[in-house]
């Protein structure tokens, strides 16, 4: 009896602690306010990759270099950010748009997740080095202008 009260008392705070974790980095994430322009790895390609971000929500959007008013594909997704990780819940996209892209990135991401991971690091005012973890390792480059998260505002403020 005693070991089943320790568990059930472990259970409950692990519960709370996941659940103020997942608060917690959503409301960071609700101070987002940024566009960035992603610079691919893939330089020989003939898109432009953008994302926008207002209060957790991120639209990530492929234009084609030519005619940027082309939107070739576009996401959004629901951003959890804390301590420079980002979580994102893909809530909605186009698997035909993904498929006509064949933009490897985008294509294996969406054909074994919707949920992303990457690590965001701040390299000054307007650049930021973005790394994702899951489901594919990739890293690139992005000029961004705003703020990644509210905890972004302050550190920012602070220099």
């Amino acid at each position: 009896m005693f070991l089943y009260r320790v568990l059930k008392k472990i259970t409950l705070a692990s519960c709370l602690l996941i659940t103020f974790l997942v608060l917690v980095s959503y409301v960071n994430a609700l101070g987002c306010q940024f566009t960035v322009k992603h610079l691919s790895p893939q330089t020989d390609t003939n898109i432009e990759i953008y994302s926008t971000c207002n209060s957790g929500i991120v639209t990530t959007r492929i234009t084609n270099k030519i005619k940027p008013s082309d939107v070739v594909f576009e996401m959004k997704t629901y951003m959890f950010t804390l301590y420079g990780h980002q979580v994102a819940y893909v809530d909605s996209w186009n698997k035909e748009d993904v498929e006509k892209t064949l933009f490897s990135p985008f294509y294996i991401t969406f054909n074994n997740s919707i949920f992303l991971h990457s690590s965001v690091n701040r390299f000054n005012k307007e650049w930021i080095g973005v790394h994702m973890d899951n489901p594919i390792n990739l890293s690139y480059l992005g000029k961004i202008e705003g703020y990644l998260s509210l905890q972004d505002r302050f550190n920012l403020a602070d220099e």
